[in-house]
């Protein structure tokens, strides 16, 4: 039964689940409960539960202390003279510093009861088995005054041993091997927990004589010189591999998480203090996760430097499993206290943005100091409430993974975006960027790029910038390689702003825009003003002439199996100045990979819908069964829809059936379909509960599951939408949409990495 929990659990990882570390020491519980007893201990792991914690990191420090009995290490003192505390019964709360001694096993009994729970289990091991330095003392580090460490002007380092010797890392393996005994599936080795150590600590014999091998002369007396940072980073290097190679050696899986302070938005300085560079440890597959403990953020701007910083990690995530704070306990200033000051916000508000940002950023979150103080039922109650930007984290048909912004342009405006997936697996969007707001003369396509399925991006290069306004981009990839994207121009500016420009004020934007729109020609007008296709064969390089269409929709074509290409649109559109021509939405197919465009069919309408008045903004998709069904926005309040439409073929989109209500509520649609075969449809809405939706279709799109519509994130205003999706390898899909990411801002590009359940 334990073994079926734990590899439940860390199968679970892999598909991404979110972890929730929690640093559990009997220190802080020592007089409420009995933390001699594995009872006690069975109480204090209830009371840590309700973090919603699912990782137990149990202390292995703490006063140095050895909590089960070791073969390896014993403490020289028998009870703690610095915690004058008791239990009800009168006795010392810190008995167990005689653990090394006999039974109770408590790092055994709480391995197994973790196991029975389901829970990973861990153990926080500092590779210096010391808390703070004036606590006690390993007696092996004691009875080794030769591998004691030595600073700049000879002073020992009194009772801590040099890792630079090999007989102290054997020592330190050979505990480790205790540990491993006991059954843990996680070791933790926290660098602040570490009895102090330091660089200035380091100038032993074994790395003096490196020093001058390598560089002539004495070693600097600066401790912070970086060719002695990076020396003695060797010796911490030569540790922690002999420690991988350790865990790889035992009959389970065994991970090794390294807790890092103090992270930066430019890097970090752990190397600075501790001479341990942990980026090379993970480019090395020697780490399996980053616990940041503390963050230097900016008290004047902390949300926005708090995810500068997180959103740095993204260099090492996908090689490890990053970890972020949410720290009750308020070392380095950088836990919750220090944010509740910054920002006025309560600690269970402060909780839930750490949680949500750890969730955009990062894989889980490591909680510190875990005690019934440090983490109130408010403050638990908003860690564990599972949403994630005003959507619930797991609803009935799917689970959301991350939500967070992938392009900003600050000061500027973003919008309408499509996503589509290379065959290589690269993920490609277009969208109109660069604008001063919603409807103005300056948006230009631009595109994105992502090769690590979502992670990072690109920085946007533009790929149409004609005189007028670019928009609504749209893309698909075929098979074959060829990409093929639309897009339209448009000159609604005029009626939104430019009706009487002379009462523009000289020097505001739309005063610009009026300057703009008097010097274009009208024959570069009429040249450029519609809608149209391009393709690349080259992933998006380069971009051929651009094809005009007669018809526009703002999430483009689709490759169908017969090798055709398909574009639904909106042919007729006063915004395209083509006003006077009834209303359709027509089908219009490419025979030759997308070079050129025939009109093959135009979807009927019941009496009560005027196209031209109500009807827009279509998009189509092939179902296994080899219909076509189409979504279109519609909104007309005088029969009461506001929502999609739809319509389906059977004939390759020559005829098609008369559209109607399927009860999605949102608008423009974009259609997928699933590898396993179910149709996604995502949309946004702008009234009532607004943000980005999904609904999903189990039966070739006729009928869809509606009663569970699936909000992928909310929103406080009704300028955003246009999402899009594409499949990624494992089976997660990743919807790409516009709105703003903070109040008071522009829109900008945003994603959710999502599940269906």
């Amino acid at each position: 039964m334990k073994k079926i929990f734990l590899v439940t659990f860390l199968l679970s990882l892999t598909a991404g689940a979110f972890e929730r570390l929690a640093l559990v020491d009997g220190f802080d519980y020592a007089n409420i409960f009995d933390t001699e007893t594995a009872s006690g201990n069975r109480q204090v792991l209830d009371h840590v539960l309700l973090t919603g914690a699912n990782t137990i990191l149990w202390r292995n420090c703490s006063g140095g202390l050895m909590r089960y009995p070791s073969a390896e290490e014993r403490l020289p003192l028998a009870a703690n003279p610095l915690d004058m505390r008791r239990l009800p019964d009168s006795r010392v709360p810190f008995g167990w510093l005689n653990y090394h001694l006999a039974q109770p096993d408590i790092i055994r009994d709480m391995m197994d009861e973790c196991a029975k729970r389901g829970l990973a289990r861990g153990i926080h091991w500092p590779y210096e088995e010391t808390h703070w330095s004036n606590w006690t003392l390993g007696a092996w580090n004691l009875a080794h005054p030769q591998f004691w460490g030595v600073t700049a002007n000879g002073k020992p380092w009194s009772g801590r041993t040099s890792l630079a010797f090999p007989e102290v890392r054997a020592h330190k393996l050979r505990l480790l091997d205790e540990l491993l005994a006991r059954g843990a599936d996680i070791i933790y080795i926290d660098l602040f927990r570490n009895g102090g150590w330091g660089p200035q600590y380091e100038y032993v014999k074994p790395n003096i004589e490196a020093w001058r091998t390598r560089h002539g002369g004495e070693p600097p007396t600066n401790p912070r010189d970086p060719r002695w940072l990076a020396l003695v980073a060797e010796s911490q290097h030569a540790f922690f591999r002999a420690v991988r190679a350790r865990l790889e050696k035992q009959p389970r899986k065994v991970r090794l998480i390294l807790g890092i302070m103090n992270a930066r938005t430019d890097g970090d300085n752990v190397y600075e203090s501790r001479a341990i560079d942990w980026r090379r440890l993970t480019d090395e597959g020697i780490l399996d996760g980053v616990a940041v403990m503390s963050v230097v953020f900016d008290p004047k701007d902390a949300w926005n430097s708090t995810r500068a910083i997180y959103r740095s990690f993204a260099s090492v995530r996908g090689k490890v499993r990053v970890y972020f704070p949410v720290a009750a306990y308020n070392y380095s200033q950088a836990g919750i206290p220090a944010y509740v000051k910054a920002t006025g916000e309560s600690p269970a508000q402060v909780a839930k943005h750490l949680t949500e940002l750890a969730r955009e950023y990062g894989d889980g979150i490591v909680m510190e100091c875990v005690d019934y103080k440090n983490y109130p039922p408010d403050v638990c109650a908003a860690m564990t409430n599972e949403t994630i930007r005003g959507a619930a984290r797991v609803q009935a048909r799917a689970e959301i993974l991350w939500t967070r912004p992938i392009c900003k342009q600050p000061g500027r405006y973003i919008g309408w975006p499509t996503v589509s997936r290379t065959p290589q697996g690269d993920i490609m969007a277009l969208f109109s960027g660069d604008r001063d707001e919603h409807v103005c003369p300056w948006g230009k396509v631009q595109m994105i790029c992502s090769t690590d399925s979502g992670e990072t991006w690109s920085a946007p290069t533009n790929i149409c910038n004609t005189i007028l306004d670019d928009r609504d981009a749209g893309l698909a990839c075929a098979k074959n390689g060829t990409m093929v994207m639309s897009w339209f121009t448009s000159i609604v500016y005029r009626q939104w702003a430019l009706r009487q420009p002379e009462k523009l004020t000289p020097g505001s934007p739309r005063y610009y825009w009026w300057k703009h729109d008097e010097k274009i020609p009208a024959a570069e007008e009429a040249r450029c003003l519609g809608a149209f296709t391009r393709r690349s064969t080259d992933g998006g390089r380069t971009w051929e002439a651009p094809v005009r269409v007669p018809c526009s929709t703002p999430h483009g074509p689709v490759p169908l199996a017969d090798g055709r290409w398909l574009l639904m649109g909106l042919s007729g559109n006063q915004h395209l100045a083509l006003g006077g021509v009834p209303g359709r939405i027509i089908a219009v197919e490419s025979r030759d990979d997308g070079r050129s465009w025939q009109e093959i069919g135009e979807i009927p309408f019941p009496k009560t819908i005027s196209v031209l008045k109500h009807c827009c903004e279509p998009h189509v998709v092939e179902t296994s069964d080899g219909r076509l069904v189409t979504q279109i926005r519609c909104t007309n309040m005088s029969v009461g829809i506001r929502g999609s439409l739809q319509s389906e073929s059977a004939d390759g989109g020559r005829t098609w059936t008369e559209a109607r209500d399927v009860g999605i509520n949102g608008f423009p649609a974009h259609l997928i379909r699933l590898s396993s075969g179910r149709l996604l449809s995502v949309y946004g809405r702008r009234w009532d509960d607004m943000g980005q939706f999904a609904c999903l279709s189990d039966d070739q799109g006729r009928t869809w599951d509606v009663a569970n519509e699936i909000k992928l994130v909310g929103h406080w205003n009704d300028d955003l939408g246009y999402p899009s999706s594409t499949e990624l390898s494992d089976g997660s899909i990743f919807t790409l949409y516009y709105q703003a990411d903070q109040k008071g801002e522009k829109t900008c590009l945003m994603a959710t990495k999502w599940r269906v359940r």
